[in-house]
């Protein structure tokens, strides 16, 4: 056997030192494996290092012509499959993946992937960005914003089914790169403190916020209504929780500090609790949102039966307010006739009433003196109590005629 030492580096003995040996092999290895030379710092395995800027269509080829909001309806999953296809197109080498995941589902318009969103408060900047656009042009900018990003993940909520279209293209722009907004066109505020805010997020709750006002608007036309809509789930985060988050003084401007917040959502309510917990005004806030015991059925009855239809979210505004209780009760009777109606219509035809199918923004829903207060009758009444009031409100002075 030979007498070598054991520890042996380049023919030299280092008996009986095995320091040494330790440093000349840090010193050989560090010197392979440094920099870009790394195995993992490889361009196959790194593929950072091989990502190019995306070469996009322009949006305005896609957008849906919107001349005044809510008239015009579009598809928002097809449009936006028609921009990812060219883009994919365009693209041969650098875009080759984009899953546009669509669940099985039927005709109902709340999506039932919705409610399981989760979004930490207190999580990384990096955090995926969650979009809920309200139609087709929101959907098609935050579309390119998820494609423009890196090494983000995101989330996109909506609907495949014809609906009202809000925005122009410039104007979707400008909405989704904020995130938040408050819509003017749809609310009568006129920059002073409203009477409540109608808070929307998604497609179908957009829809339903603003049938809710425009009924409102009609009983009630000096009720002051301001319209928030939510892009951007991350906006309504603090700006210490999220860099997409508004200060406290922005989520104020929107939302005011002590005014009623109703706010439809086409997801579990809690979500929207859990990231306004530290806002002034969240005890001020009603959410309406997806309730995992609907079953499906017509789109509109999907609403109705979590809450999120015109009617629920009119009625939760009348319920809440103590100024419209003096004329409250004809109001309430004329909206659960409405959903009656509903109910029996659904039951003999299979679908949705034509006036909730073909509602536009500015048609308005019709409602007279005689729906809201109907003659009163004396008989079966307690002494000195009439069933019905006959005061009228300023809503019936304005629409009698």
């Amino acid at each position: 056997m030979s007498n070598q030492s054991p520890y042996w580096v380049e023919g030299s003995s280092i008996a009986g030192d095995p320091g040494l040996l330790q440093q000349r092999t840090s010193a050989s290895l560090g010197a392979v494996i440094t920099g870009r030379r790394r195995m993992q710092a490889g361009a196959r395995r790194d593929a950072g290092a091989l990502s190019q800027d995306l070469q996009l269509p322009d949006l305005h080829d896609y957008a849906v012509r919107v001349t005044q909001p809510g008239v015009v309806a579009g598809e928002a999953a097809r449009i936006q499959g028609e921009f990812v296809h060219d883009a994919i197109e365009s693209n041969p080498s650098r875009l080759q993946d984009f899953n546009l995941h669509q669940p099985q589902s039927s005709h109902a318009s709340i999506d039932r992937n919705a409610p399981f969103l989760v979004v930490r408060p207190g999580c990384a900047a990096e955090a995926e960005p969650v979009y809920l656009p309200p139609d087709v042009n929101t959907l098609l900018c935050v579309t390119e914003q998820c494609l423009l990003s890196r090494n983000v993940g995101s989330v996109i909520v909506a609907g495949n089914q014809p609906l009202p279209q809000w925005l122009d293209m410039d104007a979707a722009i400008s909405h989704c790169a904020a995130g938040i907004g408050i819509w003017h066109w749809a609310s009568n505020d006129a920059g002073s403190e409203p009477d409540v805010v109608m808070a929307c997020c998604g497609d179908v709750p957009t829809l339903e916020t603003l049938a809710a006002v425009e009924i409102l608007r009609q009983l009630f036309p000096a009720l002051k209504i301001r319209v928030v809509n939510v892009v951007d789930l991350r906006t309504l985060q603090t700006r210490g929780e999220h860099p997409r988050g508004l200060t406290d003084d922005e989520f104020d401007a929107l939302f005011t500090r002590d005014k009623p917040i109703e706010f439809a959502f086409n997801g579990n309510p809690a979500l929207i609790h859990q990231l306004v917990y530290r806002r002034t005004s969240q005890d001020n806030l009603q959410v309406r949102g997806y309730r995992v015991d609907a079953t499906t059925s017509t789109p509109f009855d999907m609403a109705v039966q979590n809450g999120v239809d015109r009617f629920h979210l009119a009625g939760e505004v009348i319920d809440r307010l103590p100024q419209l209780q003096e004329f409250a009760a004809g109001a309430r009777r004329f909206i659960r006739e409405r959903l009656a109606e509903h109910r029996r219509h659904i039951r003999e035809y299979g679908e949705d009433m034509p006036q909730i199918r073909e509602w536009t923004w500015g048609s308005g829903c019709v409602v007279t003196a005689a729906a809201l207060h109907p003659p009163a009758s004396p008989v079966d009444s307690p002494a000195g109590v009439t069933r019905h009031s006959t005061a009228r409100s300023p809503a019936l002075r304005d629409n009698a005629d």
